[in-house]
């Protein structure tokens, strides 16, 4: 017997008889005759095959190696998640494309390298996208392939804990870990915090991915338009990622804004829209026609009430159509309100992301809300948030410029607002100065009754 397997034997004999337990000699036999519990093996080649003389895992080693990519894979209480438990049906009912997702969320889970290497659900909440991500996870595993499974916030948490100093592992470390990952699957896209910071996180790990086409899945509750714009790219791109909907989108708020639009702005084209020969009109219809054609920056509209800036941002979203959302920005700020009454249908989070990530934004009647601080900051993340990221936006408003365009009168929340709004890098501004639109004589009767 070899000295070391002999000294082995002698210490594992003591301690056994410390216990009072005696192993018999067959018990000290190696329990897999194949690769004598080394856990590894060379398999029987041709010498000039390219792998002849590797060690492989042995197949006694196979269910360690699930075991232990499970633990690494940070599937928890998903590892019972699988496709055998999936209900294609749905829980309450048939649910819409869920039978097809389900086909596409196997074939991807056997290979996915196979076709594009991104998948992307999406769907609202308790539609089986979580449920069937972990079913890819565990398919992956039982095929002895890493993967990494982390709920969006979670995963940020993650990556701020690594600057505590009772960290065993930095910073730099499990971000190229997550980033280089071969199967990376991220649950509740758009649910993080919308700092800064943990945006950025968010579009590096992914455009990395983006970038090296590296196999990720994708669940959120969002609709692919209503996430930040740089995602949004990455998503819808059609040869690195499929988008799979499932169930029927809560479509509450979007029945609202489709009750804002109303017949008559719908009749408010640019074939209606007449200058009749002012030269601001003029211009201003004109820059309205070439914000249309290639919606891109911002176009501002400034001019007193009735000088034809509502209907010159209706005559452009007539000509975007359904990707540009058009709304009051009193209205908008119901619709926000509205998503803390407790029979409210839409979260805050929702309404307010589909303002902010919209692919086009008309806010018309800039001006004419209330001055509470609650309106006017959300006002200002929204327009921060598009001016930043740059987002193409039409904004109207009855506020005052003078030559120089500078506000006349301004408030300190107007040059938060307008010092973005009037940046000439971004917005293009069209002041209206011709009478009124829809009753020229409309200004003069006021005059005289004001006298």
């Amino acid at each position: 017997m070899h000295p070391l397997t002999e000294t082995i034997v002698r210490a594992r004999s003591k301690a056994e008889s410390s216990d009072g337990l005696q192993r018999s000699q067959e018990e000290l036999q190696p329990s897999c005759r194949v690769c004598k519990d080394h856990g590894f093996v060379r398999r029987d080649l041709p010498v000039d095959h390219p792998e002849f003389g590797q060690a492989v895992p042995c197949s006694c080693q196979e269910g360690q190696l699930r075991d232990r990519i499970r633990r690494r894979s940070n599937l928890g209480h998903l590892a019972r998640k699988t496709f055998d438990t999936f209900k294609p049906d749905g829980r309450d009912g048939p649910l819409q494309h869920s039978a097809d997702a389900f086909e596409a969320c196997k074939t991807f889970a056997q290979n996915p390298k196979d076709d594009l290497p991104w998948l992307v659900l999406s769907g609202p909440s308790g539609c089986g996208k979580t449920h069937l991500a972990a079913a890819i996870s565990n398919r992956q595993i039982e095929l002895g392939k890493d993967v990494f499974v982390a709920v969006v916030p979670d995963l940020l948490d993650y990556l701020r804990a690594t600057f505590g100093p009772a960290s065993d592992v930095t910073y730099d470390e499990l971000f190229e870990a997550i980033r280089n990952t071969p199967l990376l699957i991220l649950d509740d896209l758009g649910m993080q915090s919308d700092t800064s910071w943990a945006q950025e996180k968010m579009f590096q790990v992914l455009n990395h991915r983006f970038n090296a086409e590296l196999p990720t899945v994708i669940t959120t509750s969002y609709s692919v338009d209503e996430l930040d714009g740089r995602l949004r790219a990455r998503l819808s791109d059609k040869h690195v990622a499929r988008i799979i909907p499932i169930g029927e989108r809560d479509s509450s708020l979007d029945e609202l804004l489709r009750s804002d639009w109303t017949e008559g702005l719908r009749l408010q084209t640019f074939d209606t829209f007449k200058t009749d020969g002012h030269a601001s009109l003029a211009r201003a219809a004109h820059e309205a026609v070439k914000f249309a054609e290639n919606p891109n920056r911002w176009l501002v509209l400034v001019g007193e009430t009735g000088r034809g800036k509502t209907h010159l941002a209706a005559a452009i979203k007539n000509v975007v159509g359904d990707s540009a959302v058009f709304i009051t920005v009193p209205r908008l700020l119901d619709h926000l309100r509205a998503t803390y009454a407790p029979a409210s249908l839409v979260t805050y989070d929702r309404a307010f992301n589909r303002f902010l990530n919209a692919k086009v934004l008309i806010l018309d009647d800039y001006g004419t809300h209330s001055s509470r601080p609650w309106a006017e900051e959300k006002l200002f993340q929204l327009i921060n948030h598009r001016f930043n990221s740059p987002l193409p936006t039409v904004l109207t408003t009855n506020i005052r410029f003078d030559d120089s365009n500078r506000l006349s009168p301004a408030t300190q929340q107007e040059v938060r607002v307008f010092s973005r709004v009037l940046d000439p890098l971004i917005s293009t501004v069209v002041g209206i100065d011709a009478p009124h639109y829809r009753r020229p004589g409309l200004d003069l009767k006021r005059r005289r009754t004001s006298t």
